[in-house]
């Protein structure tokens, strides 16, 4: 089992097997009893109904709530201290009392993110660079970006922070890990050549771990 999707495919690859057997009480294969049943059951609707529970979620002071007993960020939530949470099965939505939607992602079991909206991170993140080491979004950074912000030093790592936040707003952040080099060196760290003394062929030695994408 890879997903839900997946184990959803599985269970009706083996329920349809499971048909082409005999019926322990009417000795007939139960295929031909459900073509027989099917004629009179009853068509699902095609609007599907929404079934949901509601509840409050509060806000830590990184924009964060917990749902699932996972801290999820939560774009404008620092205007709030609480927000309402609907949630189905697979999905979430956090709403503002004002009516806002600020977040419409799928559930952290679901183990699959919707676009994470970095912007938003980095502007948490600008604020309190310390949280960088304990965001549960570090682990979506790729190699060469995520090596260059987890710098000890606080002041280099907000301007890092500022250095890859100015390219969000031009470039995804796939593109920025693969010309990593040339973005980050035409960006110059405020328009200084190596402020910091960067040794750029050391990035690509620290990213030989596996890495998560969103």
């Amino acid at each position: 089992m890879t997903s839900f999707e997946d184990l959803t495919v599985q269970l009706e690859k083996q329920l349809i097997e499971d048909r082409n057997r005999l019926h322990y009480e009417k000795n007939v294969l139960i295929n031909e009893l459900w073509e027989h049943e099917k004629k009179y059951l009853l068509q699902l609707p095609k609007v599907e109904y929404p079934v949901f529970k509601e509840e409050m979620g509060k806000v830590n002071k990184y924009n964060e709530i917990t749902l699932d007993q996972v801290l999820v960020h939560v774009p404008r939530a620092s205007n709030y201290s609480l927000l309402h949470v609907q949630l189905t099965w697979n999905s979430v939505k956090v709403i503002s009392p004002d009516g806002e939607i600020l977040l419409d992602d799928y559930r952290p079991y679901m183990k699959k993110r919707k676009a994470l909206p970095w912007i938003s991170i980095f502007k948490t993140w600008i604020n309190k660079p310390r949280s960088v080491a304990y965001s549960g979004y570090k682990d979506y950074l790729p190699g060469r970006v995520k090596s260059y912000l987890l710098v000890e030093h606080l002041v280099i790592r907000r301007e890092r922070l500022k250095a890859v936040a100015s390219l969000l707003i031009t470039h995804d952040m796939k593109r920025i890990n693969e010309e990593f080099y040339e973005l980050i060196a035409e960006e110059r760290m405020g328009k200084e050549e190596n402020p910091f003394e960067i040794n750029w062929s050391d990035y690509d030695s620290l990213t030989a771990s596996k890495e998560v994408t969103p």
